[in-house]
């Protein structure tokens, strides 16, 4: 191997630890970090929308403005826009992905307009399953009978 092959094999194997060096960081910061609970940002979206129907355009045009404005007036992040940060969304596209991620968990989904879909944030009660809902009420229904006899 000639002097300029040796130099050029070092300057790589420099060049590939640098680069793996920034790949483990990145991966510590990513992994490391303590991971936020998407319940914060359910909660936030919940409040905001005050259960009324929402597209998460709507939503995040809401959150940037609540932002700004706290911004221009020295107040502290709203609770909305934290809680996109802290979960890592950065677009009502990613908005609608999380949305649809939680979809009959704790968002119902409705029609789809022009805007993109129409979401709505549900209570405990209502994402439980209806055949779940019968089997628990046919199941008070019957302790009751049981109880009677």
């Amino acid at each position: 191997m000639s002097g300029h092959e040796k130099n050029q094999a070092g300057r790589n194997n420099c060049t590939c630890a640098a680069r793996l060096d920034r790949i483990e960081a990145l991966i510590l910061h990513l992994i490391g970090a303590a991971q936020p609970s998407p319940r914060h940002l359910v909660t936030a979206i919940a409040d905001a929308t005050d259960g009324q129907w929402f597209l998460a355009g709507e939503v995040w045009r809401m959150a940037k403005a609540e932002a700004t404005a706290a911004a221009a007036t020295g107040g502290t992040e709203p609770e909305l826009a934290a809680a996109l940060r802290a979960e890592g969304v950065t677009s009502a596209h990613g908005l609608g992905r999380f949305l649809a991620a939680r979809e009959g968990e704790t968002f119902q989904r409705g029609g789809t307009e022009r805007g993109g879909t129409r979401w709505l944030a549900v209570s405990d009660s209502q994402t439980a399953d209806p055949i779940q809902k019968r089997a628990l009420s046919c199941h008070d229904e019957s302790s009751k009978h049981w109880k009677n006899t």
